[in-house]
């Protein structure tokens, strides 16, 4: 079972690998995510007095909340290129095992996206004028590496690239913002609990703590990829 699990997570890491699409989207990530802490303080104004280093360190985390999208979209070609066409029904010949493939397919997308993770936040700690905590730097790892994990599974139920991306940036980027400003319940939807991980405390004012927002984020993503999992393994291809 350990050599076989080993030979089929190794062959979905080499077929992540060898997608143009994915390879793109790494690249791009690794060179967004630290461009736009570029990019955001050019573009910042000064502020006056003390508040000027605080703010110096918020513009450098707000990179995070755009630079996100490569690993939604990361996380949505990992589990649905391959669902959405043809292909899939060539892989389940070579591994008909479907449990061991969608273990074998998610530990491939969890290596791709903890790299790409941690690159893209050690660049943005690099070029930013003040650098974050380590403790915020951490944070912003484990949230790209969670909203990933969900891009993935939301993809894997999905079974398409352009649903899973709508149903993730809608979500992250039109209704949490304005259900922010109805409610306050908003600050427990996953993708607000998880910021809280990496936001400084003049970042907004936070219903959680950065423990809290972790606490909450990743069960609710461990639960939606629990579902997407069970639902691979019993619907036809």
């Amino acid at each position: 079972m350990d050599s076989r699990f080993t030979d089929v997570a190794a062959a979905e890491l080499i077929k992540l690998r060898t997608l143009p699409d994915v390879a793109a989207t790494v690249g791009a990530t690794l060179l967004g995510v630290p461009g736009l802490a570029l990019v955001l303080h050019a573009a910042a104004p000064e502020p006056p007095g003390d508040a000027a280093a605080s703010a110096a360190t918020d513009v450098g985390i707000q990179a995070i909340e755009y630079g996100q999208v490569g690993l939604i979209l990361l996380g949505v070609l990992a589990a649905a290129t391959e669902c959405s066409g043809r292909q899939i029904h060539t892989t389940l010949t070579s591994v008909p095992d479907r449990p061991l493939l969608a273990v074998g397919k998610t530990v491939a997308h969890l290596m791709t996206a903890a790299v790409t993770a941690v690159l893209a936040v050690a660049a943005l700690a690099i070029v930013s004028e003040r650098r974050p905590s380590f403790g915020a730097l951490l944070g912003a790892v484990a949230y790209l590496l969670l909203i990933s994990v969900l891009a993935y599974a939301v993809a894997l139920l999905t079974r398409d690239v352009l649903a899973a991306l709508v149903i993730m940036l809608g979500l992250v980027y039109v209704a949490s913002p304005l259900l922010t400003r109805v409610t306050t319940v908003a600050g427990y939807l996953p993708d607000r609990a998880g910021r809280q991980m990496y936001q400084t405390a003049s970042s907004y004012d936070a219903t959680l703590t950065a423990l809290q927002g972790g606490v909450l984020m990743t069960p609710c993503v461990a639960l939606t990829l629990a579902l997407a999992a069970v639902m691979f393994i019993r619907r036809d291809a």
